[in-house]
């Protein structure tokens, strides 16, 4: 589940939170009224399979284990985008009580469930040493809060904004970057099995790690050949006219 919230010189305003309250925000809701049954909104909210046509980020999702309705405990994999970043999350329902309440929060490949809040607030006139950061506009705020084998725990990232951002502008961003971030490490991962190195002396980890991103961007900036980051890293070792094409982006 992902909460949106803003909070400055106006009460704040949460998306599918039950508790949005912070020390420091007066909590508010948002609602919109429809000319319709209870039951048809939720028949409409609850077909998960229908989630791309109101979204803004989910464009497709589908039931992946036991029945294909809402029930609590059901499960469905939801297809998210922002811009050309692609992913995908697995959820579970937490509440199907059909004309009241239709619920879900996120369950990661490792089993967690997590819920994630965002706050952006105005930075305060009386903030210490303000002046240091040029253009200095507002503090945004993720909450990180996250179940696993029973136990729970929280996680709080601040940052600082040149310019002032809804919640859900700040959450994209905030989620764009750690995608983008990610699947470079998937990427070195699978293909320069950097998870596999025992390198640990001095700066030496360090190092490969800067010249593992320098290839990978000069191999993805070779559009020539249409393979795999892996494929072109053997080209590149049984071609010298291949490898200085990478090089020098001939």
């Amino acid at each position: 589940m992902v909460i949106f919230a803003t909070a400055s010189s106006v009460p704040v305003t949460a998306i599918g939170c039950e508790d949005p309250a912070m020390p420091t925000a007066t909590s508010g809701e948002a609602s919109v009224h429809i000319s319709a049954s209870p039951e048809a909104v939720y028949d409409l909210v609850a077909d998960i399979t229908r989630m791309g046509e109101r979204s803004p980020e989910c464009y497709r999702a589908e039931w992946v284990d036991g029945p294909a309705t809402a029930a609590v405990g059901a499960r469905f994999r939801g297809h998210n985008r922002i811009g050309v970043i692609k992913w995908s999350t697995t959820c579970k329902v937490t509440a199907a009580d059909r004309g009241r309440e239709f619920a879900f929060t996120v369950v990661n490949r490792h089993g967690r469930e997590e819920t994630r809040t965002y706050y952006v607030c105005s930075v305060p006139a009386n903030l210490p040493d303000r002046g240091r950061w040029k253009n200095l506009t507002a503090i945004g705020i993720a909450i990180n809060d996250t179940v696993e084998d029973g136990q729970s725990r929280s996680e709080v990232r601040y940052y600082i904004l040149s310019r002032e951002l809804s919640a859900k502008e700040f959450a994209d961003a905030v989620r764009g970057h750690w995608s983008i971030e990610n699947q470079l490490h998937w990427q070195l991962d699978v293909s320069f099995r950097e998870d596999e190195s025992r390198v640990r002396t001095g700066h030496a980890a360090a190092n490969l790690s800067v010249i593992r991103r320098f290839a990978l961007g000069m191999l993805r900036r070779e559009t020539g050949c249409r393979r795999g980051i892996e494929t072109k890293r053997l080209k590149c070792a049984l071609s010298e006219e291949y490898r200085e094409k990478v090089l020098f982006n001939a």
